[in-house]
């Protein structure tokens, strides 16, 4: 079938099922449409628009999208593998069930956009921007994902461990469950982003602004936050093990019930952290900064507070051998005795 014999049977019927295209829909306005189990292998979209569009069970592969305009389009169990889409305006995408194994996004711009089981097998989404979009349960083996700048998004149980992730900013970004490994991410950018029950092993987050961060629930493993910024950041229920804060500043960051291994938060700033009920095993505060901190019923053992600066931290009830100088802890805001009789005294007010 012929480009012109589709548009015409369109026009009387806004859906078009089992054939083969052949030829260039450049310059055309393709609106309010249906394809069901259409090849387009034969086709051409350069330039053309695409607007209000459903493509089902449709093989476009290899197409080039270039200069062509789409808005409102939706793909459901196609083929789009090495499709080129560089540099276009993508609104309003969405995806389900599809393939795009090798395709090229660069340059892309995505605006409220849904990837769902798709294969983004070594797809490239270098250099694209994201806003308001969703990817949950899709494959990323071997894809690109170099100075993206993404506000907005959301995505569930990816992993990047094959992938090539070095975001430049990542903004309002909700990650769960996600899975990031060997990689390098030293200078970044992420604020108020979340990265509840992700899994991070062998990562460089050196120098890099991380700010309001929500870590709750993750796993990290060799990671290195080196001079990292890190305020508000939290890592409650979180283990971490062999990683480094040091130097970092962590200033009303949450480590409640957070197991800690092996951790160097040496020469870190921490005032007003909070590390309740959590477990420290061999963890490194010298030199660091803990003004009201709060270590109530914290489980330690070998941890080292040499040098550090404790005024007003409160250590009540800690479990585990306090190795605090004569200097230090005279600096410390409530002993347990004077907890209790604080304890007691609100009890009979209330």
């Amino acid at each position: 079938m012929q480009v012109k014999e589709a548009l015409t049977t369109l026009d009387n019927m806004q859906v078009l099922a089992d054939g083969v295209v052949e030829g260039s829909f450049e310059g055309t306005l393709i609106e309010g449409v249906v394809f069901s189990n259409m090849d387009f292998t034969r086709a051409e979209f350069v330039g053309c628009s695409l607007k209000r569009v459903t493509f089902s069970g449709c093989d476009l592969s290899r197409q080039s999208f270039q200069n062509a305009t789409i808005d409102n389009v939706t793909l459901h169990n196609c083929n789009l593998d090495e499709c080129d889409f560089t540099g276009l305006s993508l609104r309003n995408l969405s995806s389900t069930a599809s393939s795009f194994r090798a395709a090229d996004f660069s340059g892309a711009k995505f605006s409220t956009a849904l990837f769902a089981d798709c294969d983004l097998n070594k797809v490239n989404f270098d250099n694209t921007q994201v806003e308001n979009t969703a990817f949950a349960g899709c494959r990323v083996v071997e894809a690109s994902f170099k100075k993206i700048t993404w506000e907005s998004f959301s995505m569930c149980e990816v992993d990047f461990s094959s992938a090539k992730w070095s975001p430049a900013s990542i903004i309002k970004g909700v990650m769960v469950k996600c899975v990031f490994a060997d990689t390098e991410l030293a200078g970044g950018n992420y604020v108020n982003s979340s990265f509840n029950e992700c899994e991070f092993t062998n990562i460089d987050y050196r120098k890099s602004m991380i700010s309001h961060c929500h870590f709750i629930g993750a796993r990290l493993s060799n990671v290195d936050f080196f001079a990292s910024s890190m305020q508000g950041c939290m890592f409650s229920k979180a283990k971490i093990d062999q990683t480094s804060f040091q130097y970092a500043d962590l200033a009303s960051a949450n480590f409640d019930e957070t197991m800690l291994s092996s951790v160097n938060l040496s020469s870190a700033t921490i005032s007003q952290g909070r590390f309740v009920n959590s477990s420290m095993t061999n963890v490194d505060f010298s030199g660091s900064s803990l003004r009201q901190a709060d270590f109530s019923f914290a489980q330690l053992e070998e941890v080292t507070y040499t040098d550090a600066s404790i005024q007003y931290v409160n250590f009540h009830e800690v479990d585990g051998e306090l190795e605090i100088s004569e200097l230090q802890a005279k600096q410390v805001f409530f002993t347990n005795e004077e907890r209790r009789e604080i304890d007691k005294r609100l009890a009979s007010v209330g």
